[in-house]
């Protein structure tokens, strides 16, 4: 888009069942950073390359009052 580059998620049961745009705000050949300061949970989404088939998501924000984070590792099989 004009505003930049976006990752943007539907999930059913939340916001109304519309979607949340996260704006990519780090990019580098190992890394994606993508942020939406004005979502609660996730806050800001993570995609680091570990190898060329495996890679770790990790999402951060504000969940029940208090910071949380949770990762998500991934290998292509």
């Amino acid at each position: 888009e004009a505003e930049g580059v976006f990752y943007v998620s539907t999930i059913i049961g939340q916001h109304n069942n519309k979607p949340v745009r996260f704006k990519l705000t780090t990019e580098s050949s190992k890394q994606l950073v993508f942020e939406n300061k004005n979502n609660d949970f996730p806050k800001k989404i993570i995609y680091t390359r570990i190898t060329n088939d495996s890679l770790v998501i990790n999402i951060s924000g504000i969940q029940q009052g208090k910071n949380s984070s949770e990762s998500y590792p991934m290998k292509r099989e």
